[in-house]
């Protein structure tokens, strides 16, 4: 069975080896969401600075593209994730105590005075987006007792965490021989996700047909930042 790729020209071929190809495109799938995140952190920030955003949208910019890179390595870190556990999991205790594992990514305050901490980078994903708070606070003190009121406040992984995430999937690929530095140099990968996956990288690295990306527009590239605050120039 053959799969099909559109060379430039938009003219269907046929691909000798799909399962080589399929895992040739996710290699790349791999780099360009890494580089969409300081993408990403450069537009936001830049917006940021010029008091066109707040700190929160920023945050929430940042993490949609840390998100995108962490579902594209997803299977590979599952898969063949080291002792570290950068991946994380959950589990339970003898006692019954559901409890998370992984490589310590940082510890994020709330505004009701707890604390989020964050073990894994896949723990990123299973926070609802935003985080939504809710407590009872003391809003005044009466002959009839203590009057409580409910709040609640939306709030978002902080930049800090986000980006000790991404640096650790980074380290992960490295520790694992995936250098995607080389992929960006040369075009392709000496090796590729299903070498990892099977046996390592080969020897040699294996010659591909001379191709050129294209790229994004400005315009495409900034469609999914917010748009600047109200009464900013």
């Amino acid at each position: 069975m053959r799969a099909e790729a559109d060379d430039s020209d938009g003219i269907s071929q046929e691909v000798p080896d799909p399962e080589g190809y399929r895992q040739h495109e996710r290699t790349k799938h791999i780099l360009n969401a890494r580089k969409r995140v300081l993408e990403k952190k450069r537009q936001a920030d830049e917006l940021l600075h010029g008091n066109q955003i707040t700190e929160q949208t920023r945050d929430t910019v940042l993490r949609s593209a840390v998100e995108e890179y962490l579902l594209e390595v997803e299977t590979l870190m599952k898969e063949c994730d080291t002792d570290k556990n950068y991946w994380g999991d959950v589990k339970e205790t003898e006692d019954g105590e559901v409890v998370r594992t992984g490589v310590p990514i940082g510890q994020m305050g709330l505004p009701n005075g707890g604390a989020l901490q964050f073990r894994g980078v896949g723990m990123i994903l299973d926070q609802p987006n935003p985080i939504t708070v809710q407590w009872k606070e003391q809003v005044s003190n009466t002959m009839a007792g203590a009057q409580l009121e409910r709040r609640e406040e939306e709030v978002q992984i902080p930049a800090k965490i986000l980006l000790k995430a991404y640096r650790m999937v980074n380290e992960f690929l490295m520790e694992i021989n995936m250098d995607l530095d080389t992929e960006e140099e040369q075009g392709d990968a000496a090796f590729t996700y299903s070498d990892i996956l099977q046996e390592g990288p080969p020897e040699e690295p294996a010659m591909n047909a001379d191709s050129e990306e294209s790229t994004d527009t400005e315009e495409e590239e900034n469609s999914d930042l917010p748009a600047p605050l109200e009464g900013d120039d």
